[in-house]
């Protein structure tokens, strides 16, 4: 089985090459596309995938090959040596004018949200009662014994009122002084857990009353201190406590159809092949083509990694232009599950609101009926009419009275509203799933809408009304018609798409439909088209004769259900839209947004103001691409390293450390130049000249840590640089040592001349669980962090 993977990426980035960062981006993309929506393809039949083609080059970076969704491994395959022909009869050996590819890639990941953080066991406690200091006793507020004030431990000093004892009567003595500040002045004790000491005629056999007011201590009790009691039941509850019960898995696969040939690599020089092809004599190649491979030994494949490109598609009515070949580029991109996810669903859903921390819960459920407010705790501003699920990074948030409150910018079904929202019991996990909901209504075996396509070919003549849909379309379009036109076609799904918050609906539904890559799927498919075309005259059959034999070739299921170990033997699966999954499941937790919020600096020019948010792009990019390598996977290791950078790095975000200091900040600043400041005045910022930087860093830097004297020049070289500012040789050489556990594509020279890549030793040192864990799990560490709580509080009070 492949690893387990909790994190999936879009298959392309955006046309700036840019990860995704907002999931209705990549669904706008997908707009323009003709005939591939999610759940109805062209003339009616189902469609359990979605479509990109150079339509969406105006969003996406579509030429740049496609990406893996998630990690996983690739279970089987085809590839084309080179495309089809779909133009009718034999074209001899003339031009390709209608090529398409039957090739496919066939990826299948394990899906599973990352197991909590496990408390470490404590040592076992002694049981408390064994030492008499455990013991003592109440002091009450009442010589009744009624009301308890305090609890006194064994040998607590005490001046009390004593005075003749009957028997029978109340055993409870006055205390006039506790003698302790932290402890009520005065109350009553029992007199039998008072030290004995006749002299004083304070034990019970004395001649009791002898004096009025005596000083003794408190004498062993009737109780064991309750914090140790407590403490001890808790050590006791911390150490039987059962291990957390694994995070339920889900096997999903995702296909990648109409990928380009292998010649096609060859025609375009520029073209990387993919790293799970095996090398072969030098280079890369499928193991074999046009044939389908189902691999006994999957290939690993991360999220991100290559799986090929765009490959033509072009049907075989569409009209060569004076004899030219046609082009038509597209993906179709599926995800689907065998698994019987609604019991996945279910069992996910309890297991995040049973095991996740708060930390976790990164999404913002609000619902229809809740109210937004002009102000926190002002008066309403709008009311939610429909469900909506916001990021709650980089959310405006403020806290009044231990109350948090976010405020959001909505669409309602005119317009937006914007207003405050309490965020109490409104925090939701991925992993909860939200907003997502099954189907599995009957379909037919087809996958047509209409379970009478001579009826449906009749109304296309205008000789009859529209038949009845299936109860599977009935179903989806109570669910998809959001205008409540009754109709349910590509241009009602296009409305959709155009609409955020009907596009978040669409994408979370799930439903269970027949594959259409089955022959049989297929060869249903071929007839019912045929049955249609007969009715609507000769062209309309002479296409769907010419598209038979491209249909023949496109089907693979049964020869992956033959080969490859664990997939589905019912044909009849979960469909996902693969947006819907990305969107929830996509962990590109850095955005432009946030960055500018913690780097705040501001430019003179809008050219200065560019080149700074190209900056910040780039560390969002290298953050999202290494979130797990870095161990930056939780909001709270996130905003915790965001806030180390931004005290490290400035406002400016600078790279590289800055040592333009006056005379009196070096004298200020380093000791070397303290007891040298006629060198300060030689080399520090002047109205004179400018600050020598070079020769500020060598001397700052020099004799200590592991740097020698300042003409070895290690200040300078070894200054700080990248986020992090980090600096020292030692430090450098570590880094280079380190490198690879994260980065295994180069091996740059970092103690020589190669620049540092944007995160440095500290981050690398969080991915290898010394740094970053030492701060947010309260191990010690040799740096000089901020306290984790303050920095949480920072972070918290600006929204993260």
């Amino acid at each position: 089985m492949p690893i387990a993977t909790s994190r999936f990426g879009y298959p392309f980035k955006d046309k700036d090459d840019r990860e995704i960062a907002d999931p209705y981006a990549f669904i706008e993309a997908l707009i323009p596309v003709q005939g591939g929506h999610y759940l109805l393809g062209s003339y009616g039949f189902f469609h359990g995938g979605i479509h990109l083609d150079r339509a969406c080059s105006s969003k996406l970076s579509i030429d740049d090959g496609i990406r893996c969704l998630a990690d996983g491994e690739v279970v089987a395959y085809r590839i084309d040596s080179d495309y089809h022909d779909a133009t009718p009869g034999d074209v001899g050996d003339g031009a390709m004018l209608r090529p398409y590819s039957t090739g496919f890639i066939l990826v299948r990941h394990r899906v599973q949200a990352p197991s909590p953080p496990i408390p470490a066991t404590p040592p076992p406690m002694d049981t408390p009662g064994a030492d008499i200091r455990d013991w003592g006793t109440r002091l009450y507020a009442d010589p009744q014994g009624r009301q308890p004030l305090a609890w006194l431990r064994h040998g607590t000093p005490l001046i009390v009122q004593v005075g003749a004892y009957t028997p029978g009567q109340s055993t409870l003595v006055r205390v006039t002084d506790t003698l302790d500040s932290k402890l009520p002045r005065e109350g009553w004790i029992s007199r039998t857990h008072l030290a004995l000491d006749p002299a004083v005629g304070t034990g019970m056999r004395s001649a009791f009353g002898l004096k009025d007011t005596v000083a003794t201590t408190v004498y062993r009790g009737d109780s064991i201190d309750p914090d140790k009691s407590a403490a001890h039941a808790e050590n006791k509850a911390q150490r039987e406590r059962p291990e957390p019960e694994t995070a339920p898995v889900l096997t999903l696969y995702s296909l990648y159809m109409h990928v380009a040939s292998e010649r096609d690599y060859d025609r375009n020089a520029k073209w990387k092949r993919p790293s799970w092809w095996p090398e072969r004599g030098g280079t890369r190649k499928p193991e074999a083509t046009d044939r389908v491979v189902a691999l006994a030994k999957p290939l690993p494949i991360r999220q991100g990694d290559l799986i090929g490109y765009l490959g033509e598609d072009v049907p075989a009515h569409a009209y060569p232009v004076a004899g030219q070949p046609v082009t038509k580029r597209l993906l179709h991109l599926e995800v689907f599950s065998g698994d019987d996810v609604p019991a996945y669903l279910a069992n996910s859903r309890r297991w995040a609101k049973e095991y996740l921390p708060d930390s976790e819960r990164t999404l913002l459920l609000l619902m229809p009926g809740d109210t937004l407010q002009r102000d926190v705790g002002g008066p309403a501003s709008a009311t939610v009419n429909q469900r909506q699920i916001l990021r709650v990074s980089g959310l405006e948030s403020r806290t009044v009275e231990d109350k948090r409150w976010r405020k959001v910018t909505l669409g309602m079904t005119q317009g937006h509203a914007t207003g405050w929202i309490e965020e109490e019991g409104r925090l939701v996990s991925p992993w909860e799933w939200p907003g997502f909901e099954v189907r599995d209504e009957v379909a037919s075996p087809d996958g047509f809408r209409h379970d009478d396509p001579e009826a449906f070919a009749d109304y296309l003549r205008g000789d009859g009304p529209r038949p009845p849909d299936t109860p599977f379309y009935k179903a989806l379009r109570s669910l998809v018609d959001r205008n409540h036109d009754g109709s349910f076609s590509e241009e009602e799904l296009d409305r959709l798409l155009r609409n955020r918050h009907h596009a978040d609906h669409l994408t979370r539904l799930i439903v269970r439909h027949e594959t259409a890559w089955t022959r049989t799927s297929m060869r249903r498919h071929t007839e019912t088209a045929r049955r249609i075309a007969a009715k609507l005259g000769p062209a309309a059959v002479e296409n769907v004769n010419a598209e038979e034999p491209r249909g023949e070739k496109l089907p693979w299921w049964e020869d992956v259900a033959a080969g490859v170990e664990g997939f589905p033997a019912n044909s009849r699966v979960w469909h996902f839209h693969a947006g819907g999954v990305v969107g929830n499941l996509s962990r590109a937790a850095v955005t432009l947004e946030m960055l500018k919020k913690v780097f705040d600096a501001r430019f003179d020019t809008a050219e200065a103001m560019r080149a700074f948010e190209e900056k910040l792009w780039s560390f969002a990019d290298e953050i999202n691409r290494n979130l797990d390598a870095y161990k930056l996977n939780s909001n709270l290791r996130l905003s915790h390293f965001f806030a180390q950078v931004r005290e490290e790095a400035g406002a400016s975000a600078r790279t590289v450390e800055i040592l333009d200091y006056t005379p009196g900040a070096l004298v200020a600043n380093f000791s070397y130049f303290r007891r040298r400041p006629a060198e300060a005045e030689m080399y520090g910022r002047t109205a004179a000249h400018p600050a020598d930087q070079e020769a500020i860093a060598n001397r700052a830097y020099s004799n200590r840590i592991c740097h020698g004297d300042p003409a070895l020049g290690q200040g300078w070289k070894y200054r700080g640089r990248g986020l992090k500012q980090l600096t020292w040789q030692c430090n450098y050489e570590d880094f280079q040592r380190l490198y690879r556990t994260v980065w295994q594509d180069d091996s740059p020279d970092f103690v020589g001349k190669s620049p540092l890549r944007v995160v440095h030793m500290e981050s690398l040192e969080g991915a290898l669980g010394v740094g970053l864990d030492g701060v947010l799990e309260g191990k010690r560490v040799s740096y000089p962090y901020k306290d984790a709580r303050s920095v949480r509080e920072y972070l918290r009070k600006h929204g993260y």
